[in-house]
């Protein structure tokens, strides 16, 4: 596995455990997922390429945390399909 990816999935994981009192995205309707996906898109958008006022190292850690919640939204709405098996 790329390390890239590894890098990502501990990212993926450690905001879903900081987020793990909200409870699983079991009971959650697609349309609410992937309206939440659309909002990180923007935050990630935002952080990645409008906000260029923070310092590289803080930029850096925002754009790799907004990736890391578009990623889990788009894990929530595959697993919720089926189509993490």
């Amino acid at each position: 596995m790329r390390q890239c990816v590894l890098k990502l999935a501990e990212l993926m994981n450690q905001k879903l455990d900081a987020n793990s009192a909200k409870g699983g995205w079991d009971e959650c309707t697609t349309e609410y997922l992937c309206a939440r996906l659309a909002e990180e898109v923007g935050e990630l958008i935002a952080v990645a390429i409008r906000d260029r006022g923070l310092p590289p190292s803080a930029r850096r850690a925002a754009i790799a945390g907004e990736a890391a919640d578009v990623a889990n939204f788009a894990m929530m709405i595959a697993d919720n399909a089926g189509g993490l098996p």
